[in-house]
């Protein structure tokens, strides 16, 4: 079987899922802790076995060349725009934020399809050090309810 071929197959096993770079609120973290927790993100998001993660230099490229902005995501039809493009059924976007002592991270699972939001889910950390020992069980409750 050829790389094209496995592909096919994968789509078909699996959902296919573009993760945007989590966004960073209040100085919570660098942009370069912000693209490390992004990083385990997809690794433990393809550890669950429900979904297949498009690879991020793919992404970012498509990003680039239609002028694509987080805040877009918000917009419905540019969403929709995106996941053609992608060849994606899901997009994952992500937050971190810091509210005083806490960190908060927030992460949306979104069918391109029609730009609705099938999953979210939110976690309060003390430090980054949590974040990185908790992001499996995050991850975890973020797929629960994906076919």
């Amino acid at each position: 079987m050829d790389m094209k071929e496995m592909n096919i197959v994968l789509a078909r096993e699996y959902k296919v899922v573009v993760v945007a770079t989590f966004d960073i609120t209040g100085n919570a973290v660098t942009q370069e802790e912000a693209d490390a927790i992004t990083e385990l993100f997809i690794t433990e998001l393809v550890s669950t076995g429900k979904v297949s993660v498009l690879g991020r230099m793919e992404f970012d490229k498509i990003i680039k060349d239609m002028n694509f902005q987080a805040s877009d995501l918000s917009d419905s039809s540019k969403t929709v725009m995106l996941g053609e493009a992608l060849n994606a059924q899901l997009i994952s976007r992500g937050k971190i934020i810091r509210l005083g002592n806490k960190l908060y991270l927030f992460s949306s699972i979104i069918d391109a399809k029609n730009a609705k939001v099938v999953s979210s889910v939110r976690e309060e950390f003390n430090s980054l050090d949590d974040i990185f020992g908790r992001l499996g069980n995050f991850v975890m409750n973020l797929v629960v309810g994906l076919r």
